[in-house]
């Protein structure tokens, strides 16, 4: 299930694109994972939302990148 270091890296993301209004399909999914952090299916559309995010906005790559690689690491 998910780690506090992945809850943490959930927040962070959260915090940076909550107020972006272009953004605001992957904020959500982050809050979802927020409300339920030991749902696992919640972690897989959320790397999906988070790559595809990394592609168009590469100034936040790094912390999607550290994000997703939490996940994996994490088998979720």
């Amino acid at each position: 299930m998910a780690n506090p270091e992945i809850i943490e890296r959930v927040k962070e993301l959260h915090a940076e694109l909550k107020d972006d209004p272009t953004k605001q399909d992957v904020a959500k999914q982050l809050e979802v994972v927020l409300l339920e952090p030991e749902h696992a299916p919640h972690y897989k559309k959320l790397s999906d939302k988070l790559l595809a995010l990394e592609v168009d906005h590469p100034r936040l790559a790094g912390s999607i990148q550290r994000l997703v690689n939490l996940l994996n690491s994490a088998g979720l």
